[in-house]
C-alpha cells in the first residue's frame, strides 16, 4: 500500500483538496504495480513552515511505498507530485519538497505483512 501525504502552509478549499487526491492517485501508477485503488493520501493545510525564514508558499510531501526496493518509477512519480501541487496550489516546483520512504513491513486491521524482498534492498 502506498502513501501520500502533503503539508502546506496555505489554507485549502474542498476543491483543491480533491484535485490533488485525485492526481496523486493519477500520480502513483508511475510506480509499477500501484494504484489509486490502494493508495491511502493525507493532506493537511495551513501548517507552520518557513523554508529560508520566510512563510513563502511551500509543499512538503512525504511518500512511503511498500515492496519497491530499487524504487521504480519514482523520478517519474516526483514529477507528477510537483507538477500536482503546482498546477492546483500554484506551488513552484522549487517549493516543493518530496521525501521517500520505503515500507518494508506494515499492518492494517491487525494483518502484519512484511516485504520479503529485503534482502535485494
Amino acid at each position: 500500500m502506498p502513501f501520500i501525504s502533503l503539508k502546506t502552509n496555505l489554507p485549502l478549499n474542498r476543491q483543491e483538496i480533491l484535485d490533488l487526491k485525485t492526481l496523486f492517485g493519477q500520480a502513483i501508477e508511475a510506480v509499477p504495480g500501484k494504484t489509486e485503488q490502494e493508495l491511502l493520501v493525507v493532506i493537511e493545510p495551513e501548517t507552520a513552515m518557513y523554508l529560508r525564514g520566510k512563510e513563502d508558499p511551500l509543499a512538503l510531501v512525504n511518500v512511503s511505498v511498500f515492496n519497491n526496493p530499487k524504487r521504480l518509477g519514482y523520478a517519474d512519480l516526483a514529477r507528477l507530485i510537483s507538477l500536482a501541487v503546482q498546477k492546483v496550489l500554484n506551488i513552484p516546483v522549487a517549493h516543493t519538497y518530496i521525501e521517500f520512504h520505503a515500507i518494508t513491513s506494515w499492518s492494517v486491521a491487525g494483518y502484519y505483512m512484511e516485504d520479503n524482498d529485503d534482502a535485494d534492498s
